[in-house]
């Protein structure tokens, strides 16, 4: 889980395209956890290393627990992923997830992006937490 995963369903470059986007290609840049969400039923298409780590995950395991698991803050991204509009603005929520045995509630930025003519993507991105490598390189690098 060093590198981002990608899904081999939907052409790189429109993955490419939304991660691109001016509202989540600084967060993407800075080390947030970013996810993309491909469909109807929702399948996650990409994954940063960093979302990985905090969700615990592989693409497959990732689509099970934020798109078919029970908890509030999956419940809400789906419902989320169905109900924005392409081109509207970003939208912030925040989703209560279980890490561990305690629940905690993130900040997320999504928001569906139109890649070609009549195909979108979900892309969602959590504020606040960077990946565990980054964390521990700073502090490394501290005086």
């Amino acid at each position: 889980m060093n590198e981002a995963e990608f899904s081999p369903e939907v052409a790189k470059e429109h993955i490419e395209a939304t991660l691109a986007d001016p509202a989540l290609a600084s967060l993407r840049l800075a080390g947030a956890p970013v996810l993309v969400i491909s469909g109807a039923p929702g399948r996650v298409v990409y994954a940063s290393a960093a979302a990985q780590s905090l969700f615990a995950g592989d693409l497959p395991a990732l689509a099970r627990r934020l798109l078919l698991g029970a908890e509030p803050g999956a419940r809400r991204i789906v419902a989320l992923s169905r109900s924005l509009l392409p081109g509207a603005a970003p939208r912030l929520e925040r989703l209560r997830f279980f890490f561990g045995p305690v629940a905690d509630t993130v900040t997320v930025l999504c928001r569906r992006v139109t890649v070609a003519p009549g195909q979108t993507l979900f892309a969602l991105a959590v504020l606040g937490v960077r990946a565990p490598q980054a964390t521990a390189r700073r502090s490394d690098d501290a005086p």
